[in-house]
């Protein structure tokens, strides 16, 4: 019937409409700060893996300033010595 031709229609229109909107929505971008945008999945893993590259060059960084610290300051060598 035409009345279920055109739902059938109007319902096919709509699914596409909202598939679109979402999909306009969706960054792949590790730098947006918007709330109104979500994240791609892509996007979070990178994300996640600078933080872990972030993370290990912060510990590294620490390291060796400690260690310098305990080689530069022989006073406090026994407050630095289980650092390095």
């Amino acid at each position: 019937s035409d009345a279920a031709t055109d739902a059938s229609t109007k319902a096919g229109t709509a699914y596409t409409n909202a598939v679109n909107y979402t999909l306009s929505r969706i960054l792949d971008a590790t730098n947006n700060t918007s709330i109104t945008y979500a994240a791609s999945a892509n996007s979070v893993k990178a994300a996640f893996d600078r933080a872990g590259t972030a993370y290990t060059n912060a510990v590294a960084s620490t390291r060796f300033l400690l260690i310098a610290l305990h080689q530069a300051c022989p006073k406090y060598a026994a407050i630095t010595s289980g650092w390095a």
